[in-house]
């Protein structure tokens, strides 16, 4: 199975599912909570902003 199939098959799962599996995969990063501390305190609205712009230009598409 491929991520695009696994990130549809997700999407259609429940709000609760989706939210555990999201969950499992970012603690599975192997320092997942060092990304944030590394960032100063507004990047991460930045990134976020950033990744809304793409998102809506058609850049890139959510998943």
């Amino acid at each position: 199975m491929n991520i695009k199939q696994i990130a549809s098959q997700a999407l259609q799962s429940s709000s609760t599912d989706t939210a555990l599996l999201a969950g499992a995969m970012w603690e599975s990063l192997e320092d997942s909570h060092a990304v944030f501390h590394a960032m100063a305190d507004d990047e991460p609205i930045k990134l976020a902003i950033q990744r809304n712009e793409e998102i809506d230009r058609g850049k890139t598409t959510a998943i």
